[in-house]
């Protein structure tokens, strides 16, 4: 049976309650699987969330990915510095835990720039943003390959 994968926003916001929720649904849904999202620690690179102070912690990320849940990072600002600190580290904390934990932490994203850096140094799933872009884009075949890859 395939996995019925869903997104749930408030990663941080609403941890207490997530972590202990999705575990219990877990249990009794062996089909699913959850991934938590947010735009944490007010790192420049947050888009399409409210770039609110809250953090994302080692303590957050090691238990979802310890309990088989993804976090996912709403990396959707078209304008990235690639040496921006927090983002770096936020890149790292992911990686690591998703490294120990065997999990496929997510960057939700839309800068090529950012796409390429991950690409080459991570192994994140990537979920490219379209709203990144103008809304007179033709969709065309290149275009959805683009996507693709």
């Amino acid at each position: 049976m395939k996995k019925i994968k869903i997104n749930i926003a408030g990663a941080v916001v609403h941890f207490e309650s997530l972590i202990k929720e999705l575990r219990i649904l877990q249990l009794t849904n062996k089909n699913i699987q959850f991934t938590v999202y947010e735009g944490p620690n007010k790192c420049q690179w947050n888009g399409g969330r409210i770039n609110r102070d809250i953090e994302l912690t080692d303590e957050i990320v090691e238990k979802y990915n310890k309990s088989g849940i993804s976090i996912s990072l709403a990396f959707t600002n078209p304008e990235i510095d690639l040496t921006d600190e927090i983002g770096n580290e936020l890149l790292q904390k992911l990686k690591y835990y998703g490294d120990l934990y065997n999990i496929k932490n997510k960057i939700v994203l839309v800068n090529e720039d950012l796409r390429k850096h991950l690409r080459h140094n991570y192994n994140f799933e990537l979920i490219y943003s379209i709203t990144g872009h103008q809304s007179d884009v033709k969709i065309t075949d290149n275009l959805i390959n683009y996507y693709k890859e």
